[in-house]
């Protein structure tokens, strides 16, 4: 059975193209991908969606300015899943890397094709996460 990722951004009129690619690059690595948009500050959509779908990992695309309520969300999910790894990527972990390894067990920095594809593959040499801060650039 193929393990399970869960990809969500905050609800928009804007096109998650990013998502659409990040679910093909985990379907080509043997995952079974769902995409959930929801919207704040509860995000009750990406709770749902956790305890249904239940995924190995949850990757989210945040924004400064949403990144408070994700944060909280992403606490209480964690919580309540302790197995869930979660990843968070976007504008605001692009620019705020350590701060989001708060709630996050993997933080990538700029484009995150690469990034994801060497995470669900267990290659992440190079990725800023919770346990190990690597000094070279983060992907």
């Amino acid at each position: 059975m193929a393990k399970k990722i869960l990809l969500g951004a905050e609800h928009s009129i804007v096109e998650p193209l990013a998502l659409f690619h990040l679910s093909d690059i985990a379907r080509q690595e043997g995952w079974d991908p769902k995409i959930v948009l929801s919207k704040g500050p509860d995000y009750k959509e990406f709770t749902k969606s956790v305890k249904e779908f239940r995924p190995d990992v949850f990757g989210i695309s945040l924004s400064t300015g949403n990144h408070s309520d994700i944060k909280t969300m992403l606490n209480r999910v964690k919580k309540e899943n302790s197995n869930l790894t979660t990843v968070v990527g976007g504008p605001h972990p692009t620019y705020f890397p350590t701060g989001c390894l708060e709630y996050s067990d993997y933080v990538v920095v700029g484009e995150g094709f690469d990034s994801l594809r060497r995470i669900l593959g267990g290659k992440v040499d190079g990725i800023c996460y919770r346990y190990f801060w690597i000094s070279k650039r983060i992907l």
